[in-house]
């Protein structure tokens, strides 16, 4: 009896081991100085981990020292942001999937939220060297927050206001706002 639970142990802790290979991924990633290196990458919530290859050892980066990574089409930047934890906001240091670029970016982290709802996708604005800030999905907090963000667009502030935008529009209005602001910086 005692041998079965030895090999059933040893089944799952290989079995895990082999998991923990497989999460490398294709992809690079920027290193502070402006280096990029090719490879495969692995993250989690402070570092990120490079392989050149399968059978290459890690090298295991600090947020603070990269740029950023890619993987596939997905863009992930290092950042420190308010995530919800037990009911709770405190400050979290981690990797911030890409979503938008421009004047404000859109960046997403799965987190919990009010309801502890593990994995919810939190949204994030960042308008020049501000924030990261948690986009609220309260429909009151999200309309007077939108609403100061985009206030210099001329249609976006009233249209949040009257809430032709709530939360799940969050990507197209800053979407709306990047365009329109690139044509403001063309033509002044």
């Amino acid at each position: 009896m005692k041998a079965l639970q030895l090999i059933i142990l040893l089944l799952l802790l290989g079995t895990g081991a082999s998991t923990f290979a497989q999460k490398y991924t294709p992809g690079y990633l920027i290193k502070d100085e402006g280096d990029t290196l090719y490879g495969l990458v692995r993250s989690d919530y402070n570092y990120l981990y490079f392989k050149k290859d399968q059978k290459d050892q890690y090298t295991k980066f600090k947020l603070k020292n990269i740029k950023g990574y890619m993987v596939g089409d997905q863009v992930y930047v290092p950042d420190c942001f308010e995530v919800i934890q037990n009911n709770f906001v405190e400050r979290r240091c981690g990797f911030l999937k890409l979503l938008e670029k421009g004047e404000v970016c859109l960046y997403m982290y799965y987190g919990s939220n009010l309801y502890n709802q593990e994995k919810h996708p939190n949204l994030y604005v960042k308008r020049g060297e501000a924030g990261p800030w948690l986009v609220k999905e309260d429909a009151f907090a999200f309309r007077r927050e939108m609403a100061q963000l985009f206030a210099d667009h001329p249609e976006l502030p009233s249209k949040i206001k009257n809430k032709n935008f709530t939360y799940d529009d969050t990507q197209t209005m800053v979407s709306m706002y990047n365009e329109w602001a690139a044509g403001q910086a063309q033509n002044p």
